[in-house]
């Protein structure tokens, strides 16, 4: 809550994830895009709960940025990516980036699950 939104609240407005509380009406329906189904990396629990609260009044969810992941997984399994080396979780600098351990910092190019 605020004065005035940031330009990440903003774009989140604009793009149907977030839906503006106009002072003294709080929401009582999800945003489109969640009704639909499309809750991204919202995980399913934490889902679940904003959805069952949103009958009682406003809920706010926090993720992060668009492209940011603090640990990268199987996109099949959903197990989460390992070091070799020292089993600490593996993440990507950039989009572009081999995967690297966020503990000790060894780069494994050709991880697979």
């Amino acid at each position: 809550a605020g004065h005035a939104r940031s330009s990440e609240a903003q774009r989140l407005v604009e793009r149907g994830f977030l839906e503006a509380v106009v002072r003294g009406r709080p929401p009582r329906t999800l945003p489109a895009a969640l009704q639909q189904g499309q809750h991204g990396r919202i995980p399913a629990m934490a889902f679940q709960v904003a959805k069952e609260a949103i009958a009682h009044g406003p809920v706010l969810v926090q993720v992060a940025r668009p492209g940011h992941a603090p640990a990268l997984a199987c996109s099949t399994c959903g197990e989460r990516a390992r070091c070799r080396r020292c089993q600490g979780p593996l993440r990507r600098a950039r989009a572009d980036a081999s995967p690297s351990c966020a503990w000790c910092g060894a780069v494994h190019a050709a991880w697979a699950c």
